[in-house]
């Protein structure tokens, strides 16, 4: 008798494939494809300090130097977020001129995710930031006003994610009569000049800025700059609108390294307008 064995090896690559184990083979041989990757395990690690147009710049240690390697994504991630706050697996493709090339293979597990929802009925989590121990909550005392409902909403995203809170004042110039729009009696509040209390807090921590558009994110990490707190480039800053709505001149989060601490970092984040949380708002329904 003579047996088939085309057939037998076409059923058992469409049940392996059925399984998980291989892709379908889309040219006519009898070996399927498969879809294992290359292991991960040795590729160096490194912390993504910026995200922007599928741009990934990503900070990792050689030989005890800083290296910046400017990365794309590997087709296997390219349906998840990847932001500032990030530890990644990186593969180094190549050298073009001074920029040293590669390309994230893995997003390592996160100890903690910042995130919002455009509103709170859509559960589509955009996430801010990640790995962040506490979170900076700009509030201006005008231009733009202060939204309490924006605020709560911040609180009760970093009490989800288990991420400590801190509201920082800024323009305290324009109004001295200043009342905190909500109870923050548990929150500890600190205006944006007090620049050596803040250097303090954020020893050993990675820090998230987060407020609306215009309340002076920018500004004062250009400040912390300025006072030699943090390192790296300044930030672009605008004026605000003549409606007193903020205007977004940060298009992209950025992360800068707090001076002589190796594990401090600062998280400038692009203003924001609304913040949603339908992802708390899903899971609390669901409990019931």
């Amino acid at each position: 008798m003579v047996i088939n064995t085309e057939f037998y090896e076409n059923h058992f690559a469409r049940q392996e494939e059925r399984n998980g184990n291989i892709r379908a083979n889309t040219k006519h041989t009898s070996k399927p494809r498969t879809k294992r990757r290359p292991s991960t395990k040795n590729l160096p690690i490194g912390f993504v300090l910026n995200a922007a147009r599928g741009r990934y710049q990503v900070l990792i240690k050689n030989n005890q130097i800083d290296q910046n390697i400017i990365c794309s994504r590997a087709s296997e991630i390219r349906n998840l977020d990847i932001v500032p706050g990030d530890l990644v697996k990186i593969s180094i493709k190549t050298q073009a001129g001074t920029e040293i090339l590669g390309q994230i293979k893995e997003i390592l597990p996160r100890k903690t995710v910042l995130k919002r929802t455009t509103d709170d009925k859509n559960t589509f989590e955009k996430i801010i930031a990640a790995n962040c121990q506490q979170a900076f909550i700009l509030i201006a005392t005008k231009n733009p006003d202060p939204q309490p409902d924006f605020v709560n909403r911040v609180l009760k995203a970093c009490e989800f994610s288990k991420i400590k809170p801190y509201i920082i004042i800024t323009k305290t110039d324009l109004n001295e009569n200043f009342i905190k729009p909500i109870d923050l009696n548990k929150i500890k509040i600190i205006k944006s000049t007090e620049i050596e209390e803040i250097k303090q807090i954020l020893q050993n921590k990675i820090t998230v800025f987060i407020g609306l558009s215009g309340v002076g994110k920018s500004t004062l990490i250009n400040k912390m700059l300025d006072f030699g707190v943090i390192t790296g480039e300044k930030r672009e800053t605008n004026e605000v609108s003549i409606n007193g709505d903020g205007r977004h001149t940060s298009t992209s989060s950025q992360a800068f390294q707090v001076k002589n601490m190796e594990n401090s970092w600062v998280i400038d984040t692009p203003g924001i307008r609304s913040f949603g949380l339908g992802y708390i708002e899903d899971r609390e329904n669901k409990a019931f």
